[in-house]
């Protein structure tokens, strides 16, 4: 968020949306940013930008979603498609759409108590996602931008960004840099 707004962190000042989720509240530099962060084993990312909502998530490639994930956040037709791949394929792509599903929940602040059942995600051969949302969660898919992309060789990530234009993604790997926090 420093880097973004070019405000030194200290001075960054943050307050909850109605929802819980944490959002950039002043100086005026910072405000109009939105983040995300997600960590998991190995790998910690924020992702931040100026799009009206935005949500990330994180897994090792080699995570296994427990059979009573996809029964209670899946949608019927990706079960259906679940169920026609070979072993290995239908791992990778369980592995693709609960990170696309945890990206997305994150972006609206609500977590797994949204009923991700109601989102309904396919990738296709080149990594383009597809979505769709039953009416009553209230979102336009034309609305929404996802992204799948490997941060590190062991890692699949998921962006979710709710934007009127179709926004720019760059990864930046800060690992190396300096600490940002000012004394």
């Amino acid at each position: 968020l420093s880097l973004a707004s070019g405000v030194p962190a200290p001075k960054i000042v943050f307050v909850k949306d109605k929802e819980g989720k944490p959002e950039v509240a002043g100086p005026p530099e910072a405000c109009g940013l939105v983040f995300s962060v997600t960590n998991t084993d190995g790998l910690a990312m924020t992702a931040v930008g100026r799009a009206s909502i935005l949500g990330l998530d994180a897994e090792p490639k080699g995570r296994r979603v427990e059979m009573r994930a996809v029964s209670r956040y899946f949608h019927p037709e990706e079960k259906l498609a679940l169920a026609g791949l070979s072993d290995a394929a239908a791992m990778q792509n369980l592995l693709a759409l609960w990170t696309l599903k945890e990206a997305f929940a994150k972006a609206l602040g609500k977590g797994l108590s949204l009923s991700l059942a109601k989102t309904l995600f396919s990738v296709d051969p080149d990594g383009r996602v597809a979505v769709s949302f039953a009416p009553d969660l209230g979102q336009d898919p034309g609305a929404w931008t996802f992204t799948l992309f490997q941060p590190t060789p062991d890692h699949l990530a998921a962006l979710a960004v709710r934007s009127p234009a179709k926004p720019a993604v760059r990864l930046l790997d800060l690992s190396g840099q300096p600490d940002l926090v000012e004394p």
